[in-house]
């Protein structure tokens, strides 16, 4: 019997840009993610002309397993914004960070923002699979108290996905 899809969302937050361009690293992840048979949407902030409010609410109707967003440094205050707005209407999704913020400060970015429950940093085409199929594995076996890494045992088997990966995975302890 094959695997159960899960359901993702990947999104960019609104940046107010003159010209929006398009997210080439939520596209690649996407396309690594639909080869794997999950289904994924992409929400860009800046070309649907949604603010973080708005967004979390679409989001939380979509009722993803896993929403990941992508920031860069300058875009991070929104990106925290988004996952914190996210939580607060759907707290048992898992968020994850990428992007060039997560790449430079990933334990900084979990830090300052306890909405996220793991960091992808580097390129996530790979990481992402591991991470999600990590997540699948998570949701079968632990009861939902544990779905947002609120035991220590959880958060560590995440960091141990495999020793080539490990180094671009990072999740929050407790």
């Amino acid at each position: 019997m094959p695997a159960p899809r899960m359901n993702i969302v990947l999104a960019l937050p609104r940046w107010f840009t003159q010209r929006p361009i398009q997210p080439m690293g939520l596209l690649y992840l996407a396309s690594v993610l639909r080869k794997a048979g999950h289904q994924v949407r992409i929400i860009d902030g800046e070309v649907e002309r949604v603010n973080q409010e708005a967004m979390a609410t679409i989001v939380a109707a979509e009722r993803p397993d896993v929403f990941g967003i992508t920031s860069t440094t300058a875009q991070a205050t929104r990106a925290f914004a988004l996952a914190k707005a996210l939580k607060g209407r759907s707290p048992e999704t898992f968020v994850v960070l990428g992007g060039p913020h997560a790449s430079s400060l990933p334990q900084r970015s979990l830090q300052e923002c306890d909405a996220l429950d793991a960091v992808v940093f580097g390129e996530g085409e790979q990481t992402i699979l591991l991470a999600v199929a990590r997540r699948k594995a998570d949701m079968a076996a632990s009861c939902a108290a544990c779905r947002r890494c609120s035991s220590a045992a959880w958060c560590a088997s995440w960091r141990s996905i495999s020793p080539a990966s490990s180094r671009h995975f990072s999740s929050r302890k407790t």
